[in-house]
């Protein structure tokens, strides 16, 4: 199940999002300089009949509006020595260097590859950033102004710090649809490192077999970092394997997987001090002595909402979660399922401040407190915990008004007692089989859980009336007239639901035009459904396209699919539409109307040519 749920995720991270940059307008640029050479020379011409890259980033910045570097050649550029830094706005404009898929610009090992001034302005596109290696920080690129990477592999670069990129105080990093693999760290952030006072930003990319030998495999950040609909996985550090944050993390839609501490460290999808909030998120097959999830400690305040771990492992304590010191966790909306650890708290290990509303902790092992492990102050509320493997459900004692809890062991509820402040102990939730992406545990019909929470509670953060299935709260689950809000991170539908779900959009998941093979559209339901495969759906293609055929469907969340279609041969367009024999239903049964379903966008192809276009201090 861990194979295929990484494969699956890894796939729509790359594939799947909407979402835009938006970039501010710059002036026209005042010249274009295309580099014919792959030669690293300084000849002090950059023209048609000789330009090396030293000579076009030269020249750009001898300009004082936005310029633009291209290639009429393809392969490896390994410059003899550190290139021209990227100069200051005022002075030499903006630079872009467009590398046309075909371009890879290496250190060899013997240098930093990129420099960006204070004040300078750099976009790298569609090129390869390999083997820089810095004494300093950033192996790939230190940026001291603004850098955009788009559609960017840095691959096999080395630094103290930031092995890809190190973005420094005041500088602004946008990294998007970029992969980072294989950078190493001396000292934190294998893949980047942002400085406190940097601001980054990092929009449907990857970070894979990063590492650092001290923390932060993939990220370090002790400024303000934004991760979205991003994949770290197979990341390897001392502390905080896929990140390690002291700054202010906001993630968001991001698979975090299989991220590995060295022997006895802490954080393997995630370690921080600071602030982080986590929502819509996937902790997935992680691995460290103490939180195989999150390991959060000093002063921390997290913030988990509609996220799901699965599959991580501690050694010792904490598989999905433990908090230490004097931080402060709060979970709301989030299941917690398969995860183990050595000792203590196979869900959650606390020692110092949590509060769980409204989520669910199922078939979690420890020796003690296969669930929960509740020390510190922990308070549960509208929460299940149930068939935990070993070690009980919830062992310790819960120091905060804990209510509307449903605990299937009698033996281990960290006190609780049944029918005392709407606690439900000794009952089988009678939970359905994980769904949805991230996955959640629906509530069987006949759940004990259904309508039995408290709906203040359900109303105020971290819940505020939604559910991890996209239910809003409350709805009346069992038919008797009152909308309650259910026990757990699932809300039910309302008995007798007659209303029949519809397509809202198909829309284009990648650049437009293309000449891909494969491309991706996003099909959005007007509520969650079931059933969607492959055979609900039929192109419909002009000109001279063949062989085009729809290839997979992948779940990205409530209501919201992915399906993968192959572009066949020949130009033309090809948009994907749901025929009348669709056989999608929404949970209470309800099939799909309004078909068939032909209004969404189209992609044009030409598979006939060849288009590039796109899929502070310092760490110790």
């Amino acid at each position: 199940m861990r194979n295929w749920l990484f494969l699956k995720i890894f796939a729509v991270l790359l594939l799947t999002s909407t979402m835009t940059i938006h970039m501010p307008a710059r002036p026209a640029r005042a010249e274009s300089f295309v580099v014919n050479t792959l030669n690293d020379v300084l000849d002090g011409n950059c023209n048609a009949a000789h330009c090396s890259l030293r000579e076009a980033i030269r020249a750009a910045n001898a300009t004082a509006a936005d310029d633009i570097i291209t290639f009429s050649v393809s392969g490896t550029i390994a410059p003899f020595g550190a290139l021209p830094a990227i100069a200051d706005v005022s002075t030499a404009g903006a630079l872009t260097i467009v590398g046309g898929g075909n371009i890879t610009v290496s250190g060899e090992n013997a240098g930093r590859v990129f420099w960006v001034n204070s004040g300078g302005n750099l976009t790298l596109q569609n090129l390869t950033i390999s083997d820089g290696g810095a004494p300093g920080d950033g192996g790939g690129v230190a940026n001291f102004g603004v850098l955009t990477v788009n559609t960017v592999t840095f691959s096999n670069n080395r630094a103290a710090a930031g092995g890809g990129i190190a973005n420094f105080s005041g500088a602004t990093l946008n990294v998007i649809n970029s992969i980072f693999s294989r950078n190493v760290a001396a000292g934190g952030g294998g893949g980047v490192a942002n400085y406190a006072g940097g601001m980054a930003t990092v929009e449907r990319s990857v970070f894979i077999e990063n590492s650092a030998d001290n923390n932060g495999g993939g990220l370090w950040n002790a400024g303000s970092l934004t991760v979205n609909t991003s994949l770290i996985s197979a990341n390897r550090a001392l502390d905080g394997a896929g990140i390690a944050n002291f700054g202010a993390l906001s993630m968001r839609e991001t698979t975090i997987a299989r991220n590995i501490t060295f022997i006895g460290g802490k954080g393997g999808a995630m370690y921080t001090n600071a602030t982080a909030t986590v929502l819509g998120s996937l902790i997935d097959a992680n691995d460290a002595g103490y939180g195989g999830g999150i390991y959060a400690f000093d002063s921390s305040s997290v913030a988990i909402f509609k996220s799901t771990f699965t599959s991580n492992r501690a050694t010792l304590s904490g598989g999905g979660l433990y908090n230490t010191g004097s931080s402060d966790v709060l979970v709301g909306n989030s299941t917690f399922a398969d995860n183990q650890a050595g000792f203590a708290g196979g869900g959650v290990a606390n020692l110092a401040s949590l509060t769980v509303v409204n989520s669910t902790l199922a078939g979690n092992s420890a020796t003690n407190g296969g669930g929960v492990n509740a020390g510190g102050d922990t308070t549960l509320q509208n929460t299940i915990i149930a068939d935990s493997l070993s070690g009980g459900d919830c062992l310790g004692a819960l120091s905060g008004v804990s209510y509307n809890n449903l605990i299937r062991d009698t033996e281990n509820a960290c006190g609780l007692t049944n029918g005392v402040n709407g606690n439900l102990i000794g009952q089988d939730p009678n939970l359905a089989a994980l769904t949805g992406a991230p996955a959640y545990f629906p509530l069987n019909s006949n759940s004990p859980a259904i309508d039995r929470g408290d709906n203040i509670a359900c109303a105020v953060t971290p819940v505020n009336n939604e559910s991890q299935n996209g239910v809003t709260r409350p709805v009346d689950g069992n038919g008797d007239a009152a909308a309650v809000c259910d026990i757990g991170s699932y809300e039910s539908y309302e008995m007798g639901d007659s209303t029949p779900p519809t397509i809202l959009a198909i829309t284009r998941a990648h650049p437009n035009p293309t000449n891909a093979a494969s491309v991706n559209f996003v099909v959005t339901f007007s509520e969650d459904v079931t059933g969607v495969d492959a055979d609900d759906f039929s192109l419909t293609t002009t000109g001279s396209v063949t062989g085009a055929g729809v290839t997979g469907v992948t779940p990205v969340s409530a209501g919201v699919y992915t399906v993968a279609v192959n572009t066949g041969a020949g130009s033309g367009t090809i948009r994907l539409d749901a025929h009348v024999g669709a056989t999608i239903t929404d949970l209470t049964g309800n099939a799909l109307s309004m078909l068939p379903y032909t209004g969404g966008e189209a992609y044009t192809v030409n598979r006939t040519l060849k288009l590039f276009l796109p899929l502070t201090q310092r760490p110790s």
